[in-house]
């Protein structure tokens, strides 16, 4: 009975331990195009690849969506914020102040765009834009970093 239970555990935990795997590559970026990348999130919903994107530490910290003003879960429906923030853009250690603008946008179900624009004390506009499109059991993100001209 005791190992039969087991195996009825395992079986319905394996999804669980099977969801979740982000890989990112970097691609040579377009003009003002700062930094691109793409990445597959295995076996996950649209709400899981956000927060796999959110918390994991990756070697360039351009690819991180944890800004300020940024919801920690995904929102159901569309979302937008705009004020000032602070927080350490350059890794310097200085928090400074930085006009903030989110706007998260389905456009079906299956696909979120999410824009994260600031705009730094040299008056320079960037703006991070990630696309999440569900296909089969991924979530394919295409990532960008853009400087306006």
């Amino acid at each position: 009975m005791r190992i039969r239970s087991l195996i009825l555990t395992l079986l319905l935990a394996s999804p669980f331990a099977a969801a979740g795997n982000l890989e990112c590559n970097r691609e040579t970026p377009l003009e003002y195009v700062l930094t691109t990348y793409r990445c597959v999130y295995h076996n996950g919903s649209l709400a899981q690849a956000y927060a796999a994107m959110r918390t994991n530490r990756f070697e360039d910290g351009r690819l991180r969506l944890d800004f300020p003003g940024m919801p920690r879960r995904l929102p159901a429906n569309n979302f937008q914020y705009r004020g000032n923030v602070r927080f350490d853009l350059h890794g310097n250690g200085r928090s400074e102040r930085y006009l903030a603008q989110t706007s998260i946008k389905y456009s079906s179900p299956d696909s979120v765009m999410i824009k994260y624009l600031y705009e730094d004390r040299n008056n320079s506009i960037y703006t991070h834009e990630a696309l999440f499109q569900r296909k089969g059991s991924d979530v394919e993100i295409t990532s960008e970093l853009v400087a306006a001209p």
